[in-house]
């Protein structure tokens, strides 16, 4: 599943993949990826990740970073986001 998440990063940074069909993947894969851990750092690590994800949706109102959005910024935060689950995982 991780695979498939860090793919999506890869193909919505190169242009193959749209934003709505990138969150459609996130808001669908990442939460059941998570859900393994903890109770409480699950939690928290959907709440980091929705909070991501909400951000990047109103990105499409700029055609590229603004001021507001960087959406290479928040691609570049979820990249880091799956890096935390990733290790986590590993440590259970």
């Amino acid at each position: 599943m991780s695979a498939a998440l860090r793919s999506s990063l890869e193909d919505l940074r190169a242009g193959r993949q749209t934003i709505d069909d990138f969150l459609m993947l996130w808001r669908r894969e990442a939460p059941a990826y998570c859900a393994p851990l903890s109770t409480p750092l699950s939690t928290r690590f959907a709440e980091v990740l929705e909070d991501l994800l909400t951000r990047l949706e109103s990105s499409r109102l700029f055609d590229a970073d603004s001021c507001s959005f960087s959406r290479s910024d928040l691609l570049a935060h979820l990249e880091v986001w799956l890096d935390k689950a990733d290790a986590r995982r590993a440590a259970l």
